[in-house]
């Protein structure tokens, strides 16, 4: 198989610092290597700016066929937001509230708890209130796919996953 570059993307930053490296760490901890266009993604999205010390691009967009490992690479992507700072309030929407849940209890939560990540958190599963909870207080928590949803929110990064529908 060869490797196909991305059509479009914005190019990486190499004067900018990234948690590209940080989120491949991760990946491979999960037991899966990165793809080229998934590494692509995360190291451009998780550019640093060097004169404020924060993410360098507050939106990033991801087009890309079904089945291809886009909603292994946003789990990947909130891991590495979660373990590199204290206190990070991330919220993940899918279609529907149901489908977000079922993506965090049916999906993640089982493959994270056989990882070296499971003394990292606890699982909140109380109904309405579900959630990853890092020992460092950040946190993975869900929101509905409403046009209120996440309003009066601090939140540092939000994923909207299926965004289209």
């Amino acid at each position: 198989m060869s490797i196909c570059s991305p059509r479009w993307a914005t190019p990486r930053t190499p004067e900018r610092k990234t948690l590209g490296s940080a989120a491949a760490k991760i990946s491979e901890a999960l037991g899966h290597s990165l793809m080229p266009w998934q590494r692509l993604v995360l190291d451009t999205a998780l550019e640093i700016d060097p004169k404020t010390g924060r993410f360098s691009y507050r939106n990033v967009c991801i087009g890309v066929p079904r089945q291809s490992g886009k909603t292994y690479l946003l789990l990947v992507m909130l891991l590495t937001r979660c373990l590199a700072e204290k206190r990070v309030n991330c919220l993940y929407a899918a279609q529907t509230g149901a489908d977000a849940r079922k993506r965090l209890i049916d999906g993640w939560l089982p493959d994270l708890q056989h990882t070296k990540f499971a003394d990292t958190f606890h699982p909140r599963l109380a109904s309405g209130h579900e959630a990853l909870v890092f020992h460092n207080g950040s946190h993975i928590g869900l929101v509905a796919s409403t046009m209120k949803a996440g309003h009066g929110h601090t939140i540092d990064c939000a994923v909207i996953d299926e965004a289209f529908s």
